[in-house]
């Protein structure tokens, strides 16, 4: 009933307002504005910074790619990337004047924002988009920006692989499906450009094996990388006999380097010195072991 409501005030606005379709922008109570609108991000740093508490300086590692294409009135193309060996963010300005541009989870039937594909009041493109380069790799919408007239969205979309070092070239597809047409999707616009992975800020690695409680838990080898987008720590291998033990690197202050063995960056320049590795057993520490810095080197502090 609700969606039937909202589909007849949209209509209804539609009608009384004698325009065409998205000569004004979006109708009043669109509900993927309704939803979006105090969420908007158009750039990579202002979504990092909205995420985050901290704001580093990411506007060293943002390169801007010449790469755009064309399709059924629908134009898109590659603003900004920023990326790291290991994950990034891309930001794709995907403009129309024919169409309003919603993305894929418009379609999702308990998406907040979902209208059924042929129920829009506006002629209506919704876009996915697919990586077409052999890489493995994950990605999702980060986030999304539309502007005042309606006529331009912003998906800015992270990737995640296990290496991005060594793939130069990279390949996007924009699939379309529009509101007027019967037609699936199909692939429209091919997007292609190259990578340019940001250098590693800082690493450390420890040249042994760290015993933590005798024979019952050792860590075999250990490194942390910081990039301009996060930090990551690496063990080579983590052995247990019991369950009831775990351990946390922590810096100076007592906070841990990495939650969950990869976080987005808390430093930025340089990796903290020195670092503890800290035993515990059902939560109550039991050793610490001090880790102090040589060149790229940790030495464990007799």
């Amino acid at each position: 009933m609700l969606k039937r409501w909202l589909f007849l005030l949209l209509t209804l606005a539609l009608l009384c307002g004698g325009i065409s379709s998205f000569a004004e922008g979006p109708l009043p109570g669109d509900p993927f504005v309704e939803y979006w609108k105090y969420l908007y991000t158009f750039s990579i740093r202002d979504c990092l910074k909205q995420r985050f508490t901290y704001a580093p300086d990411y506007d060293m590692g943002i390169y801007h790619p010449q790469s755009e294409g064309e399709s059924s009135g629908i134009h898109a193309r590659i603003t900004e990337v920023l990326i790291d060996d290991r994950q990034g963010f891309f930001n794709i300005e995907i403009t129309s004047e024919k169409y309003q541009v919603r993305p894929f989870d418009s379609l999702y039937e308990y998406s907040p924002y979902y209208i059924p594909i042929g129920e829009y009041p506006q002629p209506t493109c919704i876009v996915t988009i697919l990586t077409v380069n052999s890489k493995e790799c994950y990605y999702w919408s980060e986030s999304y920006g539309l502007s005042e007239d309606g006529k331009k969205l912003n998906y800015i979309m992270m990737i995640d692989s296990d290496d991005l070092s060594n793939c130069y070239d990279w390949s996007f597809a924009l699939y379309l499906r529009f509101s007027d047409s019967a037609d699936d999707f199909q692939p429209a616009i091919p997007l292609h450009f190259q990578l340019r992975p940001q250098a590693t800020i800082d690493r450390c690695s420890i040249d042994q094996d760290i015993v933590l409680v005798e024979d019952c838990m050792y860590l075999e080898g250990l490194s942390l990388q910081i990039t301009p987008l996060a930090d990551y720590l690496r063990t080579n291998g983590y052995h247990c006999k019991d369950d009831i033990y775990s351990y946390k690197v922590l810096d100076e202050r007592g906070h841990s380097v990495c939650d969950y063995l990869q976080s987005f960056a808390s430093y930025t320049n340089e990796i903290p010195d020195p670092l503890y590795v800290v035993a515990y057993k059902e939560d109550q520490e039991v050793n610490r072991i001090c880790l102090r810095r040589k060149g790229n080197i940790w030495k464990i502090e007799e």
